[in-house]
């Protein structure tokens, strides 16, 4: 690499030092020593070597980042806390220029891990990390701050809390008083400055130097000079007016944030700055200003008031909307700016608009795309496979053959006119609504950064938090038209909060997009915004600014970010460096020393420096750099296609493909522990629990009934991947279509308006037919056919695979082996950073570069090759209440037809099960096989102990010769009955009740008339043939619990309990009673609430006449 040519621009890139380093530090130091030698004679610039040494340090901490990602939380704080340990080591006993470097590379690690691991557990209370590991990790800190010789790695640790969670997170860590101790540098203590910094700075010189003339007039100077400022630069007149505004909020509104009135600007000062505002012919907003200078500009939206030490995160949110207000009270109209003008200023106007960044219906444009794709004419009618994708069948439209579904290879189309299951003729209206249709906020608390449409992730954040601010300004003054914009309804009182909460979820949103800190989100937002005031689209824009049709809107999302976000979005870093560096040096922070220091304004390098033993000492290898993510990676690479798209065939398909799906393929890491935990779930509430029983167990209670070890954690670990991975889909299930039971259903929205947290209920962790138990099942079937199934066919489309080749394995019997498993940090991070190469040359500082064939490659071979289509369905729970004997007798008979066995077998069955034990042992076995039988069925002649011998392996079986040798499986109904009766009769022998489990509705005891005329009716029936056919209408219909929420529910305890039976008889076909018609056998006072005590007194009956 260090060749003797001569070259007039040498590049240095960091190929051969990743891969020494790949091979451990340890054993290549030798060689890395003799490469620094090299580059120190080759790099004749201090500077440049310089360069060199941040560019190792950088591939350093790459490489331990890569290492310690793979390791869980509580493991990885135990292992940074050791390097921790081994860079102080090191700083005192480190010989080399490589020593030195390696120990700054690990304390650069640890401490950004350490500002991480504060942030998660004192300001977010992150529950999955232990309290006493981050003070461990704490004090392995301190330790290297104040033993190092270094004032560096202090300042570099608050550099990482500030630049990556905010300035008001180090003030808050600065409050504990554990941390208070040690966190600030002394140099960063003296900061008084209760005020957020001034990002209104990024509006450029002309408002830097209103502001500052307008700061000595509220200290006494004369107003003319501040007129004299503003008519003297060239500015547009409405940009005049936004400084001016801009300058008044922060210099005379803002000091109402001071708890002491002398602080407050005062009445006099706030009339003559009035007047002066009032006098000049270029402003128009008059009674705007008079609000802000009295502090009056929430009116409805209290937000908005300045008051007595403010929360700095609400300064910050509301400094932005502040300026999102100033330009759109001033600046004129335009297509690109109307909507957001409009939703602000007469939001009622937009009643009929479709709002931007809102989900929408998208079965128009598939069709039209499916149109297009087309190379036939002639009748084409829209279908849909089971799956929810379209296809097409010409001719007469109706399906005539079969074929397998483009996109997930399901069956498609049909014979003779008959459709294949699941498909159906697809829907021509179009589903998308007008308005506000996002819901609560609440719903958003763990919302990714996803694209929409055709925006980046980031762009979209910054249009949907534009959309909520300028909604949130007409609630301002008109809350009841702006509610009458939102779905579902949201009363007026409530609107302001209700879109405060959104405007919050959106820049949590757009910190996860951007990879940024919220202060420099806030940042970028009042770039935009100054953007929105400045910046003129270029040529003629013929968006329709109404957004009257999904189409207009789709070309105004695509317009606005175009001529307002792209621009800055894609040269975010150094955008937000100079700005950042601006509002550090503002002189009117009163050179505010914790903001010089978090922004490194200060930074003076001395050539002394670059010696061996005092490299620690060199500010530029402790400076801030953003940590490489994939958000940084996906919007590179989009750079990169659009930057390419006109040179021809686009390149990357593949990788571009997977980093728009990825936000979903990250949940199928999940599926085989959601499927273990519907499994044990499963087993624990199988025919044991009604729907309104479940509905009321939350997660948490579920949890803490559980007794603390292995059972208890591992349904904890279970329940957080279910909600990892609903979270990562749940926006899109609304609109999925799936199967259960047979029917082709989609999830009510209100079920996945809501992430799953402690306070959700079980019911939605238990796959089911119904209700909110689907959710589970949805889930599932998304993770299989939407995402895993559908990726792969996106895959093989791109790589012109056949789509129908390879493996098909059942979602049961998979492992992570088979899915497109991945974790975004551990899996994916450590395969971008090794294809993240940095270049220095000579002259120019350090540049990243991403090779993204390699990585594309690595993609494939990696998460893609081989991975299986997957088959099969979700294991449905039975609930109590649909879990009845007749229930499932019914599956049985689908399996096997059913015959009766003959009543002399019976008796003889009968007479040789002598005791409860031996009835209740056989009944046991028999209940076992029924439920094998009913999934896998049988051979209808097999004999049943067979059976029970062969498939199940049981050692106890029937107990009765007679049974073993005569019943066979299509008898199995009839045998469980008579053993089932048998010990009823002698349970009720024995005075125990042989109907525990029944519900009290039917345990009423007859009166005393209605006793003697039922014991006189029994004169004349066949009590025997009654008490059977009695016993097994109570078994297979009246005593099953029901479900009184359900609509299908019918309370039958009322009812004649003579009607009730023959009702029974009559429709199995039965031989009717003798007499059980007849009133004046069978008394009409008994109901069907009396029929256990009817049975009861029907077996004495028969016992006192000694026929049992």
């Amino acid at each position: 690499m260090f060749d003797d040519c001569i070259d007039p621009t040498p590049v240095v890139r960091s190929f051969l030092l990743q891969l020494l380093l790949r091979a451990s530090v340890d054993s290549v130091k030798d060689h890395l020593q003799r490469y620094f030698d090299q580059a120190k004679r080759f790099l004749e610039d201090p500077d440049q070597f310089m360069e060199l040494c941040v560019m190792y340090i950088q591939c350093l901490e790459d490489s331990y980042y890569s290492d310690g990602i793979v390791y869980q939380d509580q493991h990885q704080l135990r292992m940074i806390m050791e390097d921790l340990n081994r860079a102080l080591e090191m700083f005192g006993g480190g010989t080399t220029m490589v020593d030195h470097l390696e120990a700054i590379a690990l304390s650069r690690y640890g401490l950004m891990a350490v500002g991480t691991a504060m942030y998660k557990c004192y300001i977010e209370n992150d529950a999955s990390l232990s309290a006493s590991a981050v003070r461990g990790l704490c004090d392995a800190a301190w330790k290297l701050c104040d033993n190092s010789q270094c004032k560096w790695p202090r300042i570099f640790l608050i550099r990482q809390i500030c630049r990556r969670h905010g300035i008001d997170s180090l003030q808050t860590l600065a409050t504990i008083p554990y941390l208070a101790e040690w966190l600030l540098p002394p140099e960063a203590r003296a900061d008084g400055n209760d005020v957020e910094p001034d990002r209104f700075i990024v509006s450029g010189r002309n408002y830097v130097q209103v502001r500052e003339t307008l700061t000595k007039v509220v200290l006494g100077e004369d107003t003319r000079k501040l007129d004299q400022v503003i008519s003297a630069n060239n500015d547009p007149n409405h940009i005049k007016e936004v400084n001016m505004l801009l300058a008044m909020y922060r210099e005379i509104t803002m000091s109402n944030v001071h708890p002491e009135p002398a602080r407050h600007v005062n009445d006099q000062t706030k009339e003559r700055i009035l007047q002066l505002y009032q006098q000049n012919p270029a402003f128009a907003a008059k009674q705007f200003a008079q609000m802000m200078l009295s502090n009056q500009l929430g009116m409805s939206c209290s937000q908005l008031t300045v008051t007595p030490n403010q929360d700095r995160g609400r300064q910050r949110l509301a400094a932005v909307i502040v300026q999102a207000l100033i330009i759109l009270s001033c600046t004129p109209d335009n297509a690109l700016l109307h909507p957001l003008l409009t939703l602000g200023k007469n939001p009622q106007v937009m009643a009929n608009a479709y709002f931007p960044t809102m989900p929408q219906d998208e079965l128009s444009e598939i069709r039209e795309a499916v149109l297009q794709a087309r190379t036939t004419h002639g009748n084409a009618v829209f279908w849909e496979c089971p799956n929810g994708h379209p296809y097409i069948i010409g001719e007469c439209g109706r399906p005539y053959s079969t074929a397998k579904c483009f996109d997930c290879d399901a069956d498609i189309g049909g014979l003779g006119h008959q459709a294949s299951a699941g498909n159906i003729e697809a829907r021509t209206n179009d589903t998308t609504r007008h308005g506000h249709i996002l819901g609560l906020a609440n719903g958003r608390r763990q919302e990714g950064a996803v694209p929409i449409r055709q925006l980046t992730p980031p762009s979209a954040a910054i249009i949907r938090m534009l959309t909520h601010i300028s909604m949130f300004l007409g609630a301002n003054h008109n809350a009841q038209g702006v509610s009458e914009l939102i779905q579902p309804d949201v009363l007026p009182v409530n609107v302001p909060n209700f879109l405060w909460d959104h405007i919050c979820a959106d820049m949590r949103v757009l910190e996860k997009a951007t990879g940024k800190s919220p202060d420099d989100c806030a940042v970028l937002l009042h770039l935009v915004l100054d953007s929105m005031a400045k910046a003129v689209p270029r040529g003629q824009v013929t968006v329709d600014g109404g957004l009257t049709s999904k189409q207009s809107r789709q070309a105004w999302e695509k317009e606005f970010a175009r001529v307002y976000t792209t621009p800055l979005l894609s040269g975010l870093e150094d955008q937000l460096n100079a700005a950042n560096n601006d509002i550090a040096g503002d002189e009117r922070l009163g050179n505010n020393p914790l903001m010089r220091l978090v922004y490194e304004t200060d930074i003076q390098e001395e050539k002394s420096l670059y010696s061996t033993p005092h490299i620690k000492d060199a500010p530029n290898l402790w400076q801030y750099r953003t940590r490489i993510t994939m958000e940084s990676l996906s919007q590179e690479l989009g750079e990169k296609i659009a930057a390419h798209q006109e040179k021809g065939p686009q390149k990357c398909k593949l990788l571009q493909a997977f980093l728009e799906k990825k936000h979903h393929l990250q949940a199928l890491r999940h599926l085989p522990a959601i499927l273990k935990l519907q499994h044990l779930l499963i087993q624990r509430y199988q025919h044991s629990v009604d729907r309104s029983e479940a509905i009321t167990i939350k997660i948490k209670d579920f949890l803490s009934q559980l007794p603390e070890g292995p059972v208890h954690n591992e349904y904890a670990s279970l329940i957080d991947s279910y909600a990892d991975a609903w979270n990562c889909v749940r926006q899109q299930l609304p609109s999925y279509r799936f199967e259960v039971g047979g029917d082709w259903v989609t999830l009510q929205e209100e079920f996945c308006s809501q992430p799953v947290d402690g306070d959700t209920s079980i019911l939605s962790l238990l796959p089911g037919s119904r209700g909110q138990s689907v959710c589970s099942v949805a889930l599932v079937d998304f993770l299989v056919y939407n995402t895993q199934n559908e990726f792969l066919n996106t895959y093989r489309g791109i790589t012109k695979q056949n789509r129908q080749a390879g493996q098909k394995v059942n979602i049961h019997d998979i492992s992570s082996a088979h899915l497109i498993s991945f974790h975004p940090e551990r899996d994916l991070l450590p395969m971008v950073m090794a294809n993240c190469n940095y270049s220095l040359e000579v002259g120019k500082k350090t540049v990243i570069e991403y090779d993204f064939a390699t990585l594309e490659k690595q993609v494939e071979e990696r998460l893609l090759k081989g991975k299986p289509t997957l088959i099969g369905q979700a294991k449905m729970v039975v609930f109590r209440e649909d879990y009845t004997n007749a229930m499932v007798f019914e599956k049985l008979k689908r399996k096997i037809a059913q015959k009766s066995i003959s009543h002399a077998v019976q008796h003889q069955i009968e007479d040789e099960l002598k005791n409860l034990a031996d009835v209740g042992d056989s009944l046991a076995a028999l209940d076992l096989t029924i439920g094998f039988l009913v999934s896998v069925g049988g051979q209808p002649e097999m004999l049943v102990s067979d059976f029970m011998k062969t498939s199940l392996s049981l050692e106890v079986g029937l107990l009765s010769a007679k049974a073993q040798q005569n019943c066979q499986l299509r008898h199995v109904q009839s045998l469980w009955l008579l053993l089932s009766h048998t010990q009823a009769k002698m349970l009720a022998k024995c005075g125990q009740d042989p109907f525990s489990n029944a519900v009290t509705e039917y345990r009423e005891e007859l009166d005393p008339d209605s006793i003697q005329a039922l014991q006189e009716g029994f004169q004349h029936m066949n009590v025997e043939i009654f008490a059977c056919e009695l016993f097994e209408c109570i078994m297979l219909q009246i005593s099953a619990k029901k479900n009184k929420t359900d609509e299908d529910s019918v309370d039958t305890s009322s009812y004649r309990l003579q009607d009730v039976l023959a009702g029974y008889i009559d429709n199995k076909d039965g031989t009717p009673i003798t007499n059980l018609a007849d009133p004046g056998v069978f008394p009409g006072t008994v109901l069907v609430k009396h029929v256990l005590d009817v049975w009861k007194r029907a077996i004495r009956f028969l016992q006192a006449q000694r026929h049992y």
